[in-house]
């Protein structure tokens, strides 16, 4: 492997760490407001419900693309999510 195949796979590494972070975050912060809804929010809690499959769906997606999973089980995934 040259110095520059190795600075590749270091910064998509990287890069990686912080694109799980944000994701992460991100849901946390979804999931957070959707615990403190009020009885009487139940659009809010939908609107956030579906918030939180539609990232996992993305997160699961991106994942598939880096492990060079197919399309079809991505959108598979996806669907059964959105059924659950």
């Amino acid at each position: 492997m040259t110095e520059a195949d190795r600075r590749k796979v270091e910064r998509t590494r990287a890069e990686l760490r912080e694109t799980e972070e944000a994701f992460t975050g991100v849901r946390a912060a979804m999931v957070k407001r959707l615990f403190e809804t009020k009885p009487e929010e139940s659009a809010e809690r939908e609107r956030l419900y579906l918030a939180v499959q539609v990232l996992d769906s993305v997160r699961a997606r991106m994942k598939a693309v880096i492990t060079g999973a197919s399309d079809s089980k991505a959108i598979e995934d996806f669907v059964a999510a959105m059924k659950g």
